[in-house]
């Protein structure tokens, strides 16, 4: 027992374990059977399907790999691993009887407590079935415990299918097991096509108490989860994604499974899941088409315009959505409730605050743009005086003006998914945006200012603001053609009195390149 609460207290903790047994699935992919040198699995420990382990080989790295065995066994650990790096590749050369350092188990699993009593569908794409494969296991161990349950199971091949050898085996303890492939070969006698055809053919018997739990490729996530919605309104999800992309290391990662917290080192936790029908990591549900609509606050339009300034991609983003209401391009405002709400400008009435509130209610997915809706705006300057004294001073009837006495940005009144900054903003990042929530990605937007892109280039190049108080921009040169270099001599002669603390020869004498 004592053994058992060492395991489980400190799974950062590595152990070495030897290779017993080593199956080749399919091309590119093994499974390995992995026990603790010199100690065995205790009766009492045990994983939740679900979770993964570190596998670490010395001088070459580690990798998060899911746990692919019944979690009621005590033979070891089993792993499906697929060649997809250094850590794989070296691990897919080792034999029987080779030695790795093994760590875990990490990750919330999947929800095995919230399933039962219910009616399951489980959708599997690929290496997905890996992960998928405990709890497959745990639901036949305690089949009592479930109710009805189906396995939707799609590749591109027949050959890309995990596991052949386990397929009797489910469908003779109940699982209903449903097999299609993209492509099929000659003696291949099941469905084919994308998997969520067979989600859609389904004919569930409790729309409300049945969940869909599922694994895969990114892209067969998202139409998964809007399969689901038109199978049944009620249903619900648990979905994780296999071998996303990670957008910093820009490489193949394992993300968690679908769980309700992650902790980060020196951050607080985050949830992985949404308050929406359907809950899953990185990925956001929209229909075919989504419904967009445009509303104006406190502002010049300027944001807006610049959507209807995109010309070429307007036809695109007209492919893609169907703009149900939007003022400055159209008179035919329809009602909501609507998938996409963009919001310009900022809270100045109090007619403003219920109007926010119910654009709220109705929008799914809430993204503010432009400085106004984001930070106050430039009207925002009331705040830092007497409105009182203003309005009597602007308006000759100042008794019928009904105002705040401050400019405040959206998110301070309501919720917000999204914040677009700028003034106006950049209609390139605003379609790419767009074009996002309809792929069910997330958008590619800068998170630092232009400013910070000088300090990032290999160039060292000096900040004229910095240096002088006066943006590079307001240069009375800058517009000169026959100065495409500003020198630090230069900005000495212009401004022969630095403004700061320090003189200019305390400073490196790099080069300005000036924007032409």
């Amino acid at each position: 027992m004592s053994e058992t609460r060492e395991m489980r207290a400190n799974p950062w903790s590595t152990r070495t374990v030897r290779i017993e047994n080593v199956v080749n699935e399919i091309d590119g992919v093994f499974t390995y059977l992995l026990k603790y040198v010199g100690r065995a699995v205790p009766n009492e420990y045990q994983f939740i399907p679900g979770q993964f382990n570190m596998l670490y080989l010395p001088g070459v790295g580690e990798s998060a790999i899911s746990m692919s065995g019944d979690p009621m066994t005590r033979d070891g650990w089993v792993h499906t691993v697929r060649i997809a790096g250094n850590v794989t590749r070296t691990l897919s050369r080792l034999q029987q009887g080779d030695t790795l350092g093994l760590r875990g188990p990490f990750g919330a699993g999947w929800p095995v407590a919230t399933l039962q009593g219910r009616d399951i569908v489980i959708v599997a794409g690929g290496l997905g079935m890996a992960p998928l494969r405990p709890l497959i296991d745990h639901l036949i161990n305690q089949r009592d415990q479930y109710g009805k349950v189906w396995l939707i199971f799609g590749a591109r091949s027949p050959e890309g299918l995990l596991y052949q050898n386990e397929w009797d085996r489910w469908k003779q303890s109940g699982i209903d097991v449903q097999l299609t492939v993209d492509l099929a070969s000659t003696g291949w006698h099941d469905s084919i096509g994308v998997v969520t055809l067979l989600v859609d053919r389904l004919r569930l018997n409790r729309p409300e108490e049945t969940h869909l739990v599922a694994c895969g490729p990114e892209v067969m996530m998202k139409y998964v989860a809007v399969s689901g919605v038109k199978t049944g309104d009620r249903a619900r999800s648990h979905l994780g994604l296999a071998r996303t992309q990670h957008a910093m290391c820009r490489r193949t990662v394992r993300p968690l499974s679908a769980g309700a917290r992650i902790r980060l080192q020196g951050r607080a936790c985050h949830s992985l899941r949404s308050s929406s029908t359907f809950p899953f990591c990185r990925t956001i549900v929209m229909p075919a088409k989504p419904r967009l609509a445009v509303f104006k606050f406190a502002s010049c339009d300027g944001c807006q315009l610049s959507l209807l300034d995109a010309e070429d991609d307007l036809f695109e983003i007209c492919d893609r959505v169907e703009i149900a209401h939007f003022a400055e391009a159209s008179s035919d405002l329809q009602a909501g409730p609507y998938d996409i709400a963009l919001v310009e400008g900022s809270i100045t009435t109090k007619d403003d605050e219920k109007r926010i509130r119910d654009v709220r209610n109705n929008s799914h997915y809430l993204m503010t743009i432009g400085a106004c809706a984001t930070a106050g705006g430039i009207q925002a300057l009331r705040n830092f005086s007497d409105v009182t004294s203003w309005i009597s001073t602007v308006y000759p009837s100042p008794q019928y003006i009904q105002t705040l006495a401050t400019s405040t940005p959206i998110a301070q009144h309501v919720h917000v998914d999204f914040e677009l900054r700028g003034c106006p903003i950049n209609y390139h990042q605003l379609v790419d945006v767009l074009v996002a929530l309809t792929e069910g990605r997330q958008p590619r937007v800068p998170s630092h200012s232009v400013c910070l892109d000088c300090k990032m280039k290999k160039q060292r190049l000096s900040c004229c603001l910095a240096w002088t108080s006066v943006p590079w921009t307001s240069h009375p040169y800058r517009m000169r053609s026959d100065l495409p270099f500003i020198s630090a001599r230069l900005l000495r002669m212009l401004w022969p009195q630095p403004t700061g603390k320090h003189e200019f020869s305390d400073f490196p004498i790099p080069t300005i390149r000036a924007h032409q």
